[in-house]
Order: structure tokens, then C-alpha cells, then sequence
């Protein structure tokens, strides 16, 4: 098995090899929304994929698997890697997991709050952020609320002052590689390329300011 994993979802992109049950490598890059910033996911994704392969004495043909992280997020960059996975996954009938971006993060802190519910946090718009809560399972996270919308005020408000917050950071390529294996190893179905689907839990930015659904 030779897995690919695709995190796009956020100003932070990443693309990671697993080998059977084995973490080979990961590459990682930042994406700048200013005038003159660093190039976008669409012009670094498949270099990224290239790189990454080519550095472990891959080709595109050894990957049996794929692993994309389908949001919530930037709505552009979880459109440029589910469109990617689907055309790979379709050009080369090959499965793939499909992982929201929140439960990636989660997925990084597993085993570190003290059997607390975990709550992610991430930006979303304006005043707007994206959230879930989880509950420890055995092997990893039990999501018991969202993944939904909470306002900053709500979050100031102490909404969740009970719970393990996570705030502001990314999801990771390698911690959806993790997810994917642990899904794999667990016999649980990856989907087919039909399949995979961006979780938008809000309207884009375009749709928010035209009155128009995209």
C-alpha cells in the first residue's frame, strides 16, 4: 500500500507519503492571500506531489491509495484538492479516505488532554469560526458536536471553557495519512472518486456578496 495524502483546506498546504503502515515523508508550504505572497495551492499542489515521490523513489504509478482532506476551510483550496483527488483517483480507479479538516487537527492532539473532550477551532469569516467537539475513544476521536459555525463572541463567551481547545492551527497531510491507515487497518470502506464531496458548512464569500449559489 502506498498511500497519498492532500491538505488544502487551509492557508497551510501539505502532501504526505505512508508506505503500508509507515510514514516516508510530507511536504509543506504557505500560501500568502497579499499582493506578491507566495504562489497558491493550485501551482504548488502537483509540483508538491512530484517532489514528494520523485524524493522517495516513487512515481505516480505506485500509488495505490489516496487520503484528501475535504474541509471545512478555505472554499479555493478544499476545491483544488478534492479536484485533484478526483481526477487521479478517477485516471487511476484507486480509493480514497475522505477526512474533514477539523478531525485532522483533532487527530494530532489525540492522547494529549488529559481525557477531556477536545474542541478545534479554526477561522472561518469575519467574526465566524469553524468548530467540533470530540470525545476519547480508544484509538482515536468520537466527534459529538458539529462540524458547525460558532461566532467569536460565542467563543469569548467561554463556550467551550470545559473542553481541551484547540485554536488556530492547521491540518496536517501526515495526520490524515494516519487517519486513512487507522480507517484501512480498521477494514472501514474508502470511497470512490463519484464519491468524494467538499464539506462547506457556510456560503463562500462570492455567494455571500452576490446572492449567488456557486
Amino acid at each position: 500500500m502506498l498511500l497519498l495524502s492532500i491538505c488544502t483546506s487551509s492557508l497551510r498546504g501539505s502532501v504526505a507519503l505512508h508506505s503500508d503502515e509507515k510514514f516516508l515523508n510530507e511536504k509543506l508550504w504557505s500560501k500568502k492571500i497579499s499582493a506578491g505572497g507566495n504562489p497558491s495551492h493550485s501551482e504548488l499542489l502537483t509540483v508538491s506531489v512530484l517532489e514528494l515521490l520523485r524524493e522517495n523513489q516513487k512515481k505516480m504509478n505506485d500509488v495505490t491509495h489516496l487520503a484528501v482532506d475535504v474541509g471545512p476551510g478555505s472554499f479555493t483550496g478544499i476545491r483544488v484538492g478534492v479536484n485533484f483527488a478526483r481526477a487521479f483517483a478517477y485516471a487511476r480507479n484507486l480509493e480514497v479516505f475522505v477526512g474533514d479538516s477539523l478531525f485532522i487537527i483533532a487527530n494530532s492532539f489525540f492522547g494529549k488532554s488529559d481525557d477531556k473532550n477536545l474542541s478545534v477551532q479554526i477561522p472561518a469569516f469575519r467574526n465566524f469560526h469553524y468548530y467540533s467537539v470530540y470525545s476519547p475513544g480508544r484509538r482515536s476521536w468520537n466527534c459529538i458536536e458539529g462540524p458547525s459555525v460558532v461566532t467569536t463572541d460565542e467563543l469569548n463567551d467561554g463556550k467551550f471553557k470545559n473542553s481541551f481547545e484547540v485554536k488556530d492551527t492547521y491540518p496536517q497531510a501526515k495526520h490524515l495519512g494516519d487517519l486513512a491507515l487507522l480507517s484501512h487497518m480498521q477494514k472501514e470502506k474508502f470511497k470512490s472518486w463519484r464519491e468524494i464531496t467538499p464539506l462547506y458548512i457556510r456560503r463562500s464569500e462570492a455567494e455571500e456578496k452576490f446572492g449567488i449559489c456557486l
